[in-house]
């Protein structure tokens, strides 16, 4: 089931950045803070697993920034939410966390080849997929590039907070995107 969240918003804020191969192969560009807005989100989830996209705009998918969290076991999450009102996922840079957060930087980076993903922890007070629930933490790390280990942003800190929508007409990302 795929679930559009286009009722909320977030944001997502770094010391810094360094991104490989961002407008042109072999340049680096540093983003000094690193910022970006989360004004729409989207939901798959299938049996026991969660994908999380949350992003600037409704832009197709390779055209927009994102933050994109993989949620391999989801019923730890709702277990640990319903008996403690929140729930602390660690995310480790290599994959081998409890979830695994990445970014894209598709829109603000043209030519990005980096891996980014999350060192650090995502704590969720709401986890809801269907209409009308809501999805709802905040997250700490700092960014490491996954292919060398190197890290290659600091101090990253976040929030979201979005109400669930479901329709045959929402996709990947929005109605507009196709």
């Amino acid at each position: 089931m795929s679930t559009a969240c286009d009722q909320g918003g977030g944001s997502l804020r770094g010391d810094w950045l360094e991104a490989a191969d961002c407008k042109h192969i072999g340049d680096t560009k540093r983003f000094e803070p690193f910022e970006l807005s989360l004004e729409f989100a989207n939901i798959t989830e299938k049996l026991d697993t969660a994908l999380i996209r949350m992003s600037p705009s409704a832009r197709l998918i390779d055209q927009a920034d994102q933050l994109i969290i993989a949620v391999d076991r989801t019923d730890p999450v709702n277990e640990g939410l319903a008996a403690n009102g929140a729930f602390t996922l660690k995310l480790k840079g290599d994959g081998s966390g409890d979830a695994d957060l990445t970014l894209g930087l598709l829109g603000r980076c043209t030519h990005a080849s980096q891996a980014l993903a999350a060192e650090g922890t995502l704590t969720l007070y709401d986890y809801g997929w269907k209409q009308g629930e809501r999805m709802r933490g905040e997250m700490a790390f700092d960014l490491v590039d996954r292919r060398t280990g190197a890290i290659v942003g600091a101090n990253f800190v976040g929030d979201f907070d979005f109400e669930s929508l479901t329709s045959s007409s929402l996709t990947a990302f929005s109605p507009r995107d196709y």
